[in-house]
């Protein structure tokens, strides 16, 4: 997988900041912010960060499957379709019936999952800031501990709706 990863730093506006891979939607640290209720407690840094893991970790798992569904898997992907397109026309050989035309949708997928991803990474490194014993009178600590995986799952079932793989959700009942 190249690292075609660039990181844009406006001067003075941090807000504006984005992370862009050649052949990806843009992940605009902003929009994230916002979707993810993310106040200023955590810093611009540690968000960029957990953006940039999350990217190329959802990168990562759309390519492994682009690969997976060609029929010479020994033979890599040609620079050109290991892109988002390329994934999308993978699945469009796959699945003749599929529609591509919505990429808007496919692109919000992506960034959900990239978004989910990041949140489970900020939630982790953030709880061991606040395990003290009035943390746990005060929070449900079975919450706590479930809303990183939560968070990964969210970012999982985006991936297979992107794929037109199957995910099943399970309720206790």
């Amino acid at each position: 997988m190249s690292t075609n990863l660039v990181v844009t730093v406006p001067a003075k506006d941090s807000a504006n900041q984005t992370i862009e891979m050649v052949g990806y939607p843009t992940i605009a640290l902003h929009d994230f912010r916002m979707v993810q209720r993310l106040d200023g407690t955590v810093n611009d840094g540690r968000a960029l960060s957990a953006l940039r893991t999350a990217v190329l970790h959802v990168i990562e798992e759309l390519q492994r499957w682009q690969i997976r569904q060609t029929p010479n898997q020994n033979k890599p992907i040609a620079p050109s379709d290991s892109t988002f397109l390329g994934v999308m026309q993978t699945r469009l050989n796959l699945q003749p019936w599929f529609l591509g035309g919505v990429m808007d949708d496919y692109e919000h997928l992506f960034r959900t999952a990239v978004y989910a991803y990041a949140a489970a990474t900020l939630h982790e490194q953030m709880r061991g800031f606040d395990t003290t014993n009035d943390h746990r009178k005060t929070s449900d600590e079975a919450f706590v501990d479930y809303v990183a995986d939560d968070l990964r799952a969210s970012g999982f079932v985006a991936i297979r709706r992107i794929t037109g793989e199957p995910s099943a959700d399970c309720e206790l009942l």
